[in-house]
């Protein structure tokens, strides 16, 4: 009785480390630099193409709150991001800096190549700034205060139309104020973030941190777990029934529980997502609805896969204690045969 409650402890602390370690191997997967989940989600969700449009959107339901200068700024850089150009600079990059961040490499060994892009911006802005200037020009208020517009590029634009300037003049301004050359002459060609970037290890110090844990955690539960599969051994044997019996159900329970749980998680999702397109910008919900979906589905993908192989795992082991032999049942012991006299 003694060892069935041990072992009944033990099976109990099991469903926590086998569950801890299913979710830390997901967690390492998904973040290891050889899984390229990043790229392969932006590339299934049309995301590179989507760009431009998706910014368009950000920028639809605020155009009187932001900096006119700073909205046509953000749109002609996405723009002038084209969708080859972006998926062949995230693609090489993706696995250096992970590398750097689950701490393999020293340096972030990440460089972007600017030129492509900043021809492209070079091209395009002309006709861009104008179009996107007299998209926002139509749209601002006139302001409630005298505010001079600045000629100040590092300063912010009003969000309205000051009083004693014309819409023509206002539009001059921030066109002069966001010339191409102007823009791009502090751009460098390349862009290496191990020497550009003045303190990566400062910066990226908390993220290390945090793939620190989950490798410590992934390792930690994966230990813990095998030594209390060897502590049910220990008090099974001789008998492998029992032994195999106990194992199969602390390998059922974790991860019948998480497939379940991502089923549910999987529901949740599609209604989420329902109730996401009532809301006021319903534009930029269904321009990144692909981009949640993916992301869903290749985690619930990982998910499934893992846990319905521990769960294939134990029920084959439960099944297999099922034509072993049974331990013989405890003898009760015998009283003692009162003396004659």
């Amino acid at each position: 009785m003694r060892h069935k409650c041990l072992a009944a402890l033990i099976v109990f602390v099991l469903f926590f480390s086998v569950s801890g370690f299913i979710s830390f191997w997901e967690i390492r997967y998904l973040t290891k630099p050889e899984s390229n989940f990043l790229p392969k989600i932006l590339d299934q969700s049309g995301f590179y193409g989507n760009l431009d449009e998706l910014t368009a959107s950000i920028f639809q339901n605020q155009s009187t709150q932001n900096n006119p200068q700073t909205e046509i700024l953000t749109k002609l850089i996405a723009s002038s991001l084209e969708p080859v150009y972006l998926k062949q600079q995230v693609e090489k990059n993706y696995q250096p800096f992970l590398s750097y961040l689950n701490r393999k490499t020293i340096k972030p060994e990440v460089v972007f190549d600017l030129r492509p892009f900043k021809n492209i911006l070079r091209q395009n802005a002309p006709e861009k700034i104008e179009n996107y200037t007299d998209e926002i020009i139509d749209k601002l208020p006139v302001c409630e205060e005298d505010i001079v517009p600045t000629d100040q590029k590092e300063q912010e634009m009003p969000a309205c139309i000051p009083r004693n300037t014309t819409p023509d003049t206002y539009k001059q301004q921030i066109v002069k104020n966001l010339s191409p050359n102007e823009l791009l002459k502090d751009v460098p060609d390349q862009y290496n973030l191990a020497t550009d970037l003045k303190n990566p290890e400062k910066t990226f110090f908390k993220t290390k941190v945090v793939f620190l844990i989950f490798k410590i955690g992934f390792w930690g539960n994966l230990i813990l777990t095998l030594i209390l599969i060897g502590c049910l051994y220990l008090l099974s044997r001789p008998w492998w029934r029992s032994f195999l019996g106990w194992t199969g159900w602390t390998l059922i329970f974790p991860s019948g529980s998480i497939m379940l749980l991502n089923f549910f998680a999987g529901f949740m999702q599609k209604i989420t997502a329902d109730q996401l397109n009532l809301v006021q910008n319903k534009e930029l919900i269904l321009l990144l609805q692909p981009l949640l979906d993916k992301t869903t589905e290749n985690t619930l993908a990982l998910s499934y896969r893992l846990s319905g192989v521990i769960l294939g795992l134990g029920i084959i082991l439960v099944i297999i204690s099922f034509f072993l032999p049974k331990p013989p049942p405890v003898p009760k012991p015998t009283p003692p045969v009162p003396a004659k006299s």
